[in-house]
């Protein structure tokens, strides 16, 4: 057991699993920016879309 692990939490595939890792180093650093790899697959939340995708907000994309 982890001491600091007091609760777990799980997603139906990785996209879900990315997201809340996202959300919980967004909270965690107080940071709202994230690194991601160009061309590469990271689920379909907005925040990981490429800046040229229709229909997403570039308010959203500039976060990454």
């Amino acid at each position: 057991m982890v001491d600091a692990a007091d609760w777990a939490l799980f997603g139906k595939n990785g996209g879900d699993s990315t997201n809340l890792a996202i959300m919980i180093a967004r909270f965690a650093t107080g940071k709202e920016k994230i690194l991601k790899v160009r061309d590469g697959y990271h689920g379909v939340a907005p925040w990981m879309q490429e800046k040229d995708r229709p229909g997403i907000s570039l308010q959203i994309v500039n976060m990454s």
